[in-house]
């Protein structure tokens, strides 16, 4: 599994003992969104949990993009410096390392980059989907509840 670091500003960090995994689900019919994002520590011990669901996402890059922003937000009250985020989407995770632009999400890339700003250290690697259980089944879950 490959990643890119991303140093805000530029300090080496290398003891990153907090992980943010993150998912999304969207469906294309509705357009909703479910999402789910789990902070661990370095002893695989949940931090934090957050989960939500949105109306009217515009697609599934978008919906991703959102559940990294709402997953960095709860980190800020919760003091951490360092930061490992997971994802399951491998282009959101490149277009944030890459700082690539992309017109269907430029505002919410935008939102990402101002947030880890906040930290001393964050990193953002993609993990396969089946990797990410951590977040993966109450995003789901979610979305189910956010049909009406």
């Amino acid at each position: 599994m490959q990643g890119k670091r991303v140093q805000v500003p530029y300090v080496c960090g290398s003891n990153l003992d907090v992980q943010c995994f993150v998912d999304a689900a969207w469906n294309a019919g509705t357009s909703h969104r479910g999402f789910d994002c789990i902070f661990k520590d370095r002893n695989d011990e949940t931090i934090r949990q957050c989960s939500t669901n949105r109306r009217n996402v515009g697609s599934a890059l978008v919906a991703e993009a959102l559940a990294v922003k709402t997953g960095l937000k709860p980190a800020q009250p919760l003091g951490l410096s360092k930061l490992i985020v997971r994802s399951d989407s491998k282009s959101l995770v490149m277009a944030i390392t890459n700082e690539e632009k992309i017109v269907e999400a430029q505002g919410i890339l935008f939102d990402i980059s101002h947030l880890c700003n906040s930290f001393l250290s964050i990193s953002f690697y993609h993990v396969p989907g089946l990797s990410n259980v951590n977040a993966d089944a109450s995003k789901a879950a979610l979305l189910r509840l956010s049909v009406f």
